[in-house]
C-alpha cells in the first residue's frame, strides 16, 4: 500500500488542510474501484507522519489496514486545525457547555463534498457511489461523522463514532436525531470507553453515548447498528488504534 501526503484549500472554511491518502497494494492494478473512507483528525492517522500527530502518536491506520480479512479501502485522512477551530468544525451544534464553541459543522461537511470528494473521485480509483463511502472521527470527530452520515445521506450511507463527545451538545443532538431520517443508513458503529473523561467526568462520555446509541436503536436494527462499552477504554489514539481495524471491517461486512 502507498501513503503520501498533499495539501489542499477548503473555500467553506476558508483554510488550508493536509489530506493523508492510503492507496491499497493494487490500487492501480485493472479496473477495480475502492470504497472510500474519509477520517478526520488526519495527521494522527499514520505511523509514517507521526511528526504531525498530536503528542506524538498514532492510530496505525497502515497496520490495521494491512491484517487478514481487511477490506481493500482507500482512506483520506483530513487534518483538522491546529486552534479551537476544530471544535467549530467538528460540531454542528453550538455547545451547551460553558464553552462558546461549535456551530460550523455544517461549512466542513461542504469542504468534505464540494473540494476534497470530488477530487479524490477524479484521481483514483474509487467507487464513488454513496453506498461506498465512510466518514469515521474520534471524540468531536465522531460527532461530525454522524452528524455527516445523517445529513448528507446523498453521499455518506456509512459512519462510526469512537468516543463521540456529545457531551457538548446532548440536547440538540437528541433534538435534531429524532428529525432526521435513517432509511438510508447501511452501517453504523459508536462506542464509548468506560473510562473516558471530559471535565473530569467519565460519566460525561458514557451517559451522553449510552442515550444517544439508545434513541438510534430504535431507528436502526441490530445488522446496520452497533453500539459498545469498551472495558477500560480511555480516550487515547492508542485505544481508537487497537479497534478500528475492526470498525472498517464492520463498516464494510455484510454481517
Amino acid at each position: 500500500m502507498h501513503v503520501f501526503k498533499e495539501s489542499i484549500h477548503l473555500d467553506a472554511v476558508a483554510r488550508d488542510a493536509d489530506l493523508y491518502i492510503l492507496l491499497p497494494k493494487n490500487h492501480d492494478d485493472g479496473d477495480k474501484s475502492f470504497p472510500v473512507v474519509y477520517m478526520h483528525d488526519g495527521q494522527n492517522l499514520f505511523s509514517q507522519y507521526v511528526e504531525d500527530s498530536y503528542a506524538s502518536r498514532t492510530w496505525q491506520i497502515e497496520h490495521a489496514i494491512s491484517q487478514p480479512d481487511m477490506p481493500e479501502v482507500i482512506v483520506v485522512g483530513i487534518s483538522s486545525p491546529k486552534s479551537e477551530r476544530r471544535l467549530d468544525e467538528y460540531s454542528p451544534w453550538v455547545f451547551e457547555i460553558d464553552y462558546p464553541r461549535g456551530g460550523a459543522g455544517e461549512k466542513y461537511m461542504r469542504a468534505i463534498k464540494e473540494t476534497i470528494k470530488p477530487m479524490i473521485d477524479a484521481r483514483f480509483n474509487t467507487d464513488a457511489s454513496k453506498d461506498a463511502t465512510a466518514l469515521i472521527g474520534s471524540s468531536m470527530g465522531g460527532i461530525i461523522s454522524l452528524y455527516g452520515l445523517l445529513a448528507h445521506g446523498d453521499t455518506f450511507t456509512r459512519a462510526a463514532s469512537l468516543s463521540g463527545a456529545f457531551f457538548t451538545a446532548p440536547n440538540a443532538a437528541e433534538k435534531w436525531l429524532k428529525a432526521v431520517s435513517f432509511d438510508h443508513v447501511k452501517k453504523l458503529y459508536m462506542d464509548t470507553g468506560e473510562q473516558e473523561n471530559s471535565k473530569g467526568s467519565p460519566e460525561d462520555y458514557l451517559t451522553t453515548n449510552g442515550q444517544l446509541a439508545a434513541l438510534i436503536s430504535d431507528y436502526l436494527d441490530p445488522f446496520r447498528f452497533r453500539y459498545e462499552v469498551i472495558k477500560d477504554g480511555t480516550h487515547t489514539e492508542e485505544d481508537w488504534a487497537s479497534r478500528i481495524g475492526g470498525v472498517i471491517r464492520y463498516l464494510f461486512s455484510d454481517k
